[in-house]
């Protein structure tokens, strides 16, 4: 992934600042002078990935698809023996008369 495709000169600073990187995997490249200012043309890239926050990965959703889902079982189940325990009242209260 390309964030920032343009060359970012230093100057005399040895380190770099991103403030945020979306989640990805990214190639930092180097390059540098020596004190005689003789630049290394090749450079260094070193592979970067930046993981999501775990809400934001497809288990946490999942995960959570879930729970909401017996959320919702639950709920209903118990509104179903609500209601039958209300209609077996009702029931023993027609059938005193």
């Amino acid at each position: 992934m390309v964030w920032n495709p343009d060359w970012v000169d230093a100057g005399v600073r040895r380190t770099a600042n991103y403030s945020y990187l979306p989640p990805g995997e990214y190639s930092f490249t180097i390059i540098a002078a020596n004190s005689d200012s003789v630049w290394n043309d090749k450079g260094v890239t070193i592979r970067i990935v930046v993981l999501p926050p775990f809400y934001r990965t497809w288990s946490f959703l999942i995960l959570l698809l879930l729970v909401i889902l017996a959320v919702v079982i639950v709920i209903y189940k118990w509104r179903v023996r609500q209601l039958h325990s209300r209609h077996e009242a009702q029931e023993k209260f027609s059938s005193v008369n």
